[in-house]
């Protein structure tokens, strides 16, 4: 068995971005360990974070085995966050190894 890290990137419906509950999703994403990528100085809207994950993979698994693992366990727990709150929301959740990702930016100063 081997630990793998994975990048997950996560996205949501914007309908809460001035409510109580949309900052209840801020701060359960911020305490799972997930940053705004607008407070990295990207020019992006607040409802996009990036964090990383680890996952322990089997003799006989594939990377595509874990990456799974983890969008399942991210996806399901910000769903019940936002469910046992009252939030309804479409989320997205993308899963990649994380040496093998990458991604780029513009800066706010090229707009």
């Amino acid at each position: 068995m081997k630990h793998m890290q994975y990048t997950v990137l996560i996205t949501f419906d914007l309908n809460y971005a001035q409510s109580d509950d949309y900052r209840l999703v801020n701060r359960y994403l911020s305490d799972e360990g997930f940053e705004q990528l607008s407070h990295k100085g990207n020019k992006l809207p607040s409802n996009t974070y990036l964090g990383t994950e680890t996952e322990m993979i089997g003799v006989y698994e594939t990377e595509s085995d874990g990456a799974e693992r983890v969008k399942s366990r991210v996806y399901t727990n910000l769903k019940r966050t936002m469910t046992t709150s009252g939030i309804a929301s479409v989320v997205f959740v993308m899963v990649a190894p994380k040496d093998k990702t990458r991604y780029s930016c513009s800066q706010p100063k090229n707009f």
